[in-house]
């Protein structure tokens, strides 16, 4: 099996657990399931409670607790029309607003190539100061 497809089943689960944590909220969740790229890049999952509707970006950083960081795809904040995006970092899961994503990496810091065949522009940020701007489910 290819890193990339290993990468996309573990990026999935990730996806599945954080619908499960929001179902059992009362939140009804939608995948994005586009075949339309510009589509897919905008966000994972869409909940809808009441009269309210979030979109969600998941995110599974697999070296957040060996590195010390959190590592922000640049490049995906950009583009997304998520308005929250959930990491999942040793287990846990934290969200975090996309309006404070887009102004850290606006920001002085430390950035690296990473992902697949090292094709995303990252910036890393030390988990204690992403804990501090986010909230854990």
């Amino acid at each position: 099996m290819s890193k990339f497809k290993k990468d996309l089943e573990v990026g999935q689960r990730a996806e599945e657990e954080v619908a499960t944590i929001l179902e059992n909220r009362g939140w009804y969740i939608t995948y994005n399931n586009s075949e339309d790229l510009k589509t897919l890049r905008g966000w994972d999952l869409k909940g809808t409670k009441d009269t309210k509707s979030i979109y969600v970006e998941v995110k599974n950083d697999l070296k957040a607790s060996t590195t010390g960081n959190v590592a922000i795809e640049v490049r995906c904040v950009e583009h997304s029309l998520s308005n929250i995006w959930i990491y999942k970092i040793n287990n846990e899961f934290w969200a975090v607003n996309l309006a404070w994503l887009r102004t850290e990496i606006t920001t002085d810091g430390r950035y690296v190539n990473g992902g697949d065949n090292n094709n995303s522009f990252m910036k890393l940020v030390p988990i204690d100061i992403f804990k501090n701007n986010a909230k854990k489910l």
